[in-house]
């Protein structure tokens, strides 16, 4: 059983952890706000020392971890759990900071808005005056100060208010045009331990062949491990490739249940070569210059999706994720023979601008004839929202 965020996490079991420790140590913590019936009884040291209570497996850096993982993982009577560690807007970073003001409240998850508001002045996101006490939040962050580009393109706007399939996406999208700062805080903490960006609205069972485009430390990849069928076939397209990746994602690409492909090269609208300012984490992103001017360049080869697709021969692309730090725009325009040809399911990053958030969306639209429309924001901010773009021969009609 996969158990990818702490509320599906069964109410009133007794549970084991099997894996890091000091992972799971915070997994017991969060747990114990989100699902307080349920008891942690211990981590077991191997396989067979579970006992009677519940196996809750959250890492694969053993040989007992992963011989589990490759014979029971559809099994109802193991828990699978991995964790999104690294990822700065995750439910599990939340907790690091945070855990302490969050209480269940019905269904969900809250928080006084006097405790967000420290949280978003440890987090730098907001500053205040010492002499006035008057709040200053990052007006970049949020659509709501972009008047002027919303004004002008209000028009393409309603057309996207129009082209989303459910009500939730059309008033999610409504929030990030217009919504105030506090509405965005209150939306994240409801839905923060309950999904995982990139992992709604989409079928998974048929995914046999996969492009993950923009990787990093790579922390969708062991939900990608659990989520989609064995023997499918991972294409990690990212400028400096697998080298980023982090110590906890890397053992879950070698249980042997998929495949991994690296591609050392970024995605664009052109071939050839382009520049790109990069920091000390290994993040590519056109948007470091604007906070970081200091950031240093360097020119990496480029590629479009669609002449990719040709040289490497694929005939069969069942999903696009595609999360490139501002080159997403131009990424879209280079894969558009390629998503009209195979018709893959799509989760595409529509927030690096704030054009991308109806521009995108249109496009999208434009090129992906019988196609149903979603929309998810995953931060407290105007970052990371998701459209999901599913064909109707597939969709879930969420």
């Amino acid at each position: 059983m996969i158990v990818d965020a702490p509320l599906e996490f069964p109410e009133n079991e007794t549970y084991r952890i099997l894996g890091d420790e000091r992972l799971g140590e915070r997994l017991v913590d969060i747990l114990s706000v989100v699902r307080p019936r349920a008891e942690f009884a211990g981590f077991a040291a191997d396989a067979g020392s579970f006992e009677d209570a519940l196996p809750v497996v959250v890492s694969l850096e053993s040989d007992d971890a992963k011989a589990l993982f490759r014979t029971r993982r559809d099994d109802d009577g193991i828990v699978f759990f991995p964790l999104p560690v690294d990822e700065m807007w995750s439910y599990w970073a939340l907790a690091e900071d945070f855990l302490d003001h969050l209480r269940l409240e019905g269904t969900g998850v809250t928080a006084d808005k006097s405790d967000f508001e420290q949280l978003l002045i440890k987090r730098q996101r907001a500053e205040v005056d010492e002499e006035s006490g008057s709040w200053k939040l990052k007006p970049v962050c949020y659509l709501k100060y972009f008047n002027e580009d919303v004004a002008r393109d209000s028009e393409q706007i309603s057309r996207v208010l129009e082209l989303l399939s459910d009500n939730r996406s059309r008033a999610i999208y409504r929030m990030l045009v217009a919504g105030e700062p506090h509405e965005h805080w209150g939306h994240y903490l409801s839905r923060a331990f309950r999904s995982i960006q990139y992992f709604e609205h989409l079928d998974f069972t048929a995914c046999r062949s996969v492009v993950n485009a923009g990787v990093l430390g790579g922390y969708e990849i062991p939900f990608l491990v659990c989520r989609l069928p064995f023997g499918a076939e991972v294409h990690n397209i990212d400028p400096l490739g697998h080298g980023p990746l982090t110590d906890y994602v890397r053992p879950w690409m070698e249980v042997g249940t998929h495949t991994f492909q690296e591609h050392s090269v970024a995605l664009a609208s052109d071939v050839g070569e382009i520049d790109l300012p990069f920091d000390s984490e290994g993040e590519v992103s056109q948007l470091l210059k604007m906070g970081m001017p200091e950031a240093p360049m360097m020119r990496f080869p480029c590629t479009t999706l669609d002449a990719w697709s040709e040289q490497q021969g694929i005939q069969q692309l069942d999903l696009i994720k595609c999360d490139l730090e501002g080159c997403d725009g131009s990424a879209l325009v280079g894969a558009t023979e390629t998503i009209r040809r195979l018709r893959p399911q799509l989760a595409l990053s529509i927030y690096h601008l704030p054009t991308d958030f109806w521009r995108m969306p249109l496009y999208v639209a434009e090129i992906c004839p019988d196609y149903d429309f979603h929309l998810e924001v995953y931060s407290f901010e105007r970052w990371e929202t998701i459209l999901y773009a599913v064909p109707k021969e597939l969709s879930r009609n969420d």
